[in-house]
Order: structure tokens, then C-alpha cells, then sequence
């Protein structure tokens, strides 16, 4: 397991290594099989075994673990495990592991992926928790707009993105200034300028820079660069994309 420093954020977490896992290309994968596998169980699992799979049968093989995992080790029903904070974080770190291995296999299981999260969500608000870190599962909320926009669900997605960047601004422990804000904003950009939206995209990403002068003098200061950057490429490609429908319309 590659090990992150100590001083870490919690998607700075561990993550397994392998070629079966460097095939992936997906860390925030990696991340949350460690939350539902531990360390010593993925190298019991002896995956690397089975790195010269392709994409789609590696992730098939990962759901079939997940499934294994919750027939032979159940927890009570959702509803009765919401009064245990330790029943409902296994529960929530199973489903949000498995939507992922699904979403990642495209439209075969979108649908079942897109449940997942729904449900997620739903159950979330509905906890009475005093310690609940944020009043929303904001992770359920991202992945859910990144189902809509694949399936290019724009309208569907934009209130979606709206809602989590106005969540996102609200958490003493994220603010307008975290990596998760520039984010968010950066794949509503993105569909802003599928639908050709470069007006709505652009303003959004002169926010965006607003955004990393506060990052700059805050917690996450370290990410700046990478922020920035992503920043730029995006007005980039936004600039670049007008340009040419613009030339396009005038030529037709």
C-alpha cells in the first residue's frame, strides 16, 4: 500500500498498489476498496493475479468482491442501522464503493449506480446524528452529477452542481476556498460549454481564479498550483471551442 503522509486530508488516504491497480487508474477507487477491504485482506485477495484483465472485467471482478462482502458479512437493514453510527458507516462505505464499480462500467450499470446514490442521499438527510460532519453526503451528490452529465442530463446536472457548490461553500471545513469548490465549478463549466454556454463557463471561471486567492491563504494552499492550472486549461479549451463555433456559424 502506497502510504500518504500523516498529515493528510481524508481523500489523501491510502491506496493500494499492484498492477492490477495501476491498470485502473483510478486512486479515489483505490481509496474507498481500503475502507470496505483492508490492508491485509486486498493482498490476500492476490489481485495482481489478475491484472491482465481488461477494464470492464476487473471492475465486474471488484463488484462480484463488493457483493461477496455484504453476503457473507450482512449488516442489519438501513433502517434499524441508522440508529449505529458504526452499522451505518460499513453500510454507506459498501454502497458508495459499489455505485462507484458500477458507475465506472458505463451504461450497462448507470441505472443501478444512479439508485445507489439517490438512496444514499435520502438516507443521509434522514439521519438524526448530532455528529454528522457535513448536512449532506456530498461525495453521493458529485458522483450522482457525474451520472447525469455523462448521460447528458445538462439541466438535470446544473441544479445539481449549483446545490453542491452552494453546500460545499457552506461547510466550516470546505468553504469557498477548498479543492472541492474549484471542482465542482470546473465540471459545471464543463457542461456549460457542451451546451454551449461560454458566457455562463468563462464567468464561472473568473470565480474560479477569485476562489484560489483564497485557497492561497488558507489549509489548502498546497493545492493551488493544480488548481490554477486546472483553471487554465479549462478557459483554455472554453476560449478555444467559442472561437471555432463562432467562425463556424459565420462560415455556414
Amino acid at each position: 500500500m502506497e502510504k500518504s503522509p500523516l498529515n493528510r486530508f481524508p481523500w489523501e488516504s491510502d491506496v493500494p498498489q499492484g498492477a492490477f491497480w495501476d491498470s485502473l487508474s483510478n486512486d479515489n477507487l483505490g481509496r474507498q476498496f481500503l475502507r470496505v477491504f483492508s490492508a491485509d485482506e486486498t493482498i490476500a485477495l492476490s489481485l495482481d493475479n489478475m491484472a491482465h484483465l481488461d477494464k470492464v472485467a476487473k471492475l465486474q471482478l471488484l463488484e462480484s468482491l463488493i457483493l461477496d462482502r455484504m453476503r457473507n458479512k450482512p449488516l442489519p437493514h438501513v433502517p434499524e442501522s441508522l440508529s449505529s453510527n458504526d452499522f451505518y458507516n460499513i453500510w454507506h462505505r459498501r454502497e458508495f464503493l459499489l455505485a462507484h464499480v458500477q458507475r465506472e462500467q458505463g451504461a450497462t450499470k448507470m441505472v443501478e449506480a444512479e439508485q445507489r446514490y439517490r438512496t444514499m442521499i435520502d438516507i443521509w438527510g434522514k439521519r438524526n446524528d448530532p455528529d454528522k460532519k457535513w448536512p449532506q453526503d456530498l461525495g453521493s451528490i458529485d458522483n450522482l452529477f457525474i451520472i447525469l452529465a455523462q448521460q447528458n442530463r445538462f439541466s438535470e446536472a446544473e441544479l445539481l452542481a449549483k446545490e453542491l457548490i452552494g453546500l460545499i461553500r457552506q461547510c466550516p471545513d470546505l468553504g469557498y476556498g477548498s479543492p472541492m469548490n474549484i471542482g465542482i465549478m470546473l465540471k459545471l463549466m464543463d457542461i456549460f460549454g457542451k451546451q454551449g454556454k461560454y458566457d455562463e463557463a468563462l464567468a464561472l471561471n473568473a470565480e474560479g481564479y477569485a476562489a484560489i486567492d483564497i485557497m492561497a491563504k488558507g489549509m489548502f494552499a498546497k493545492y493551488v498550483d493544480t488548481q490554477r492550472k486546472s483553471l487554465d486549461q479549462m478557459k483554455r479549451a472554453l476560449e478555444e471551442h467559442r472561437s471555432w463555433e463562432s467562425g463556424y456559424l459565420i462560415i455556414r
